[in-house]
């Protein structure tokens, strides 16, 4: 327990006469001990110091004696260290399983429920649907602009958090155990640089046994933006059904345009090609494709397949992305290696997209 005397003025100033703060300033006094020792004498000696300074330094000097439990408390609501998350009481091999609790702990400590509403809505964290910033601004009579501000400052503020920093404004930190991991899983995506988020769900199943779901997806997508990574908006990636996340925003549209020449060379080449020739083919439409950019397009994007055969892989378009019935009827023969009937080759491409998202389907 902090010694009563010991307790600096500038702590708990808010609860303290406003004037006499500022002469308390001008004349060193900076605990309050200090304050309990001061004479009205000295006080006096300020210039414009009245009647109403005497009878409130003696009004608090008072106070501090009577009842030193009000600022014994208040100095402690105002400089205790919360660890983050309040209860963890989890074993160590689940501290993933903390990050939950964690994040909703630091969001309760503040008390504006502007921020509040807006993080848990935004990302649906705690059970909550996720609203957009048109929709969370409308329902609490503030601008899109305004959501979006405290969105990102909050979002900020969660970065902070999960990269280990004190985060005076709230006088908290997270659980040391838990920001290690974090800072794992950090180093582990960088070095992927390029990646989809079913590629995310993979890793944290296998490196940290932990399952992305419905359920703590907004949470997943939170702590990947915190750490400053950004996912791709539809628009840009309306070519593909993969959700692909940037360390690098800078990359971001390089990376698209050149995924998306990838795919239509694939498409036109038809039949599987190695990834030798994947580049070589993809660069004649455009020398300044980086080679990267295109393995990874290749590897990543659900509409590629990947195939192996002894020492060699091989890389051809899926059947439901081949781009007319031409290449699929070739596809067929391609696979059965022997002639067939058309209507057999019909029957066999109806039966091959008959459970994927392709609207077209042959007579």
């Amino acid at each position: 327990m902090k010694n009563i005397e010991d307790i600096e003025i500038d702590t708990i100033k808010e609860i303290l006469p406003g004037l006499l703060v500022h002469k308390f300033a001008l004349l060193g006094v900076k605990t309050l001990g200090d304050i309990t020792h001061l004479n009205t004498n000295d006080l006096l000696k300020i210039r414009g110091t009245g009647k109403k300074s005497v009878a409130d330094l003696l009004e608090l000097q008072k106070r501090i004696s009577n009842n030193p439990k009000e600022f014994l408390e208040y100095f402690e609501s105002v400089t205790k260290v919360h660890l983050l998350p309040l209860n963890r009481s989890y074993p160590g091999e689940f501290l993933f399983s903390l990050l939950d609790e964690a994040i909703f702990d630091f969001i309760n400590l503040n008390k504006n429920e502007l921020y509040k509403r807006t993080i848990l809505l935004y990302y649906g964290l705690s059970g909550n649907k996720t609203y957009t910033l048109d929709e969370i601004g409308s329902y609490s009579d503030v601008t899109r602009e305004r959501v979006r501000q405290v969105k990102d400052k909050m979002k900020n503020l969660i970065g902070r958090l999960v990269r280990g920093q004190f985060i005076d404004e709230y006088k908290c930190q997270l659980y040391k155990p838990l920001v290690a991991e974090l800072n794992k899983l950090s180093d582990r995506l960088l070095t992927l640089n390029i990646f989809t988020f079913e590629q995310l769900k993979n890793l944290f199943r296998a490196d940290f046994n932990y399952q992305i779901s419905e359920k703590n997806e907004g949470l997943i997508r939170l702590l990947i933006e915190s750490l400053g990574m950004e996912f791709a908006g539809k628009a840009e990636s309306n070519f593909t059904k993969a959700e692909f996340i940037f360390c690098k925003q800078a990359e971001k549209r390089n990376f698209f345009t050149t995924a998306r020449v990838t795919l239509k060379v694939l498409q036109e080449i038809v039949k599987p090609i190695s990834e030798m020739d994947a580049i070589i083919k993809v660069k004649k439409s455009n020398r300044s494709f980086i080679n990267s950019h295109i393995k990874t397009a290749i590897n990543l994007l659900p509409e590629i397949e990947i195939l192996s055969s002894k020492d060699q892989t091989f890389y051809q378009v899926s059947f439901e992305a081949l781009s007319n019935a031409r290449d699929r009827a070739f596809r067929i023969l391609k696979e059965r290696g022997n002639s067939m009937y058309i209507d057999e080759i019909v029957a066999e491409i109806n039966h091959k997209l008959a459970n994927s998202e392709t609207p077209k389907i042959y007579d």
